[in-house]
């Protein structure tokens, strides 16, 4: 006689330390002054690994993305209130920012920044269809049985599609890199660091800093 399997109750799979992403669409067009400014500034670039990264190491301090500037300095406000649930006082300031320029069959090394707490990157001018940034969480792998298909639980990378208007904010620490460029445009981004304003941990635990 066979014995019966049980029916399984249901189960829950519950992320405890997820790593945050977040992703937006820019809040309207680029003028054509900041497309004019971004085009200029596209003439002065320096190789990186890869592809060519833009020598103006503090673009968002130019006059013409002032603008610019203050709509990205709201959404790391925001970040820092759904992301951290920090306390009142406590602000995410934007260091240093450049542009990236990447042709075709150019590509961008795995890479981290240091002495930041938050990244961002805004998309210039990317294509849906081709142009993707990869995160790695660089986890060892104990046990890597095949699998079926790949979720949130049993991969380490992750492909996240971009396009034009895009703005990706992301914890520093999380390497991340570009493939060869494929399509038939050039992938231009603006990217920038932060670091931390305000009063951090807590006096009666001794881990209080002052910024």
């Amino acid at each position: 006689m066979k014995q019966k399997v049980e029916t399984l109750s249901p189960a829950d799979i519950i992320g405890i330390f997820p790593t945050p992403v977040y992703r937006c669409s820019f809040s309207r067009q680029f003028s054509p002054k900041e497309k004019t400014f971004f085009d200029s500034q596209l003439l002065d670039l320096k190789p990186n690994v890869g592809n060519k990264v833009g020598t103006n190491t503090y673009i968002l301090n130019t006059k013409p993305l002032r603008i610019i500037k203050k709509e990205l300095e709201i959404r790391l406000q925001d970040y820092l209130e759904k992301v951290l649930n920090a306390e009142s006082g406590t602000k995410l300031y934007i260091t240093q920012s450049w542009m990236n320029h990447t042709a075709i069959n150019e590509w961008h090394h795995e890479h981290t920044h240091p002495n930041s707490y938050v990244s961002g990157v805004l998309y210039l001018n990317a294509d849906k269809k081709n142009d993707k940034i990869f995160f790695d969480s660089h986890q060892y792998p104990q046990i890597t049985p095949s699998r079926k298909t790949y979720n949130a639980w049993n991969t380490s990378g992750y492909w996240l599609p971009v396009e034009t208007g895009n703005l990706i904010m992301f914890p520093s620490g999380l390497a991340h890199r570009v493939d060869h460029k494929k399509g038939t445009n050039d992938r231009v981004s603006l990217s920038f660091n932060t670091f931390v304003k305000g009063k951090l941990g807590s006096s009666i635990l001794l881990t209080e800093l002052k910024l």
